[in-house]
């Protein structure tokens, strides 16, 4: 997991941070900025560091807003739950991101009514 204001080895945010190009795969990522995020785990300023966990099984991670994070299952069988969590602190952000992003909203364009 990389910080807020961290920005991983190959992932480049736009300017408000609402769209991102970023390798297509994590076996891609992990082929061409391995190494880059391996130096930086021992070379950057410790807040800046990018911070790694391995997750056991009924283990829970809470992944805060604002950092950039990827998941590599070390099993055959793996199973994840996730939800984006709104707050009052993340609120209106949430809302201009549903009215001003509507093409990146997944999940309920089939319906009419979502619409």
């Amino acid at each position: 997991m990389y910080p807020p204001g961290v920005t991983p080895p190959g992932v480049f945010p736009s300017s408000d941070g609402d769209e991102v190009a970023l390798p297509l795969s994590v076996g891609e990522w992990l082929t061409l900025y391995w190494q880059e995020h391996l130096l930086r785990c021992r070379t950057a300023r410790k807040h800046e560091r990018p911070m790694e966990c391995t997750v056991e099984p009924g283990d829970v991670i809470f992944v805060p807003h604002g950092w950039w994070h990827m998941v590599i299952n070390l099993d055959e069988v793996n199973i994840a739950i996730t939800h984006n969590y709104v707050s009052r602190s993340n609120l209106g952000n949430v809302l201009r991101f549903l009215d001003e992003k509507q093409d990146q909203i997944s999940g309920c364009r089939d319906r009419a009514e979502s619409i």
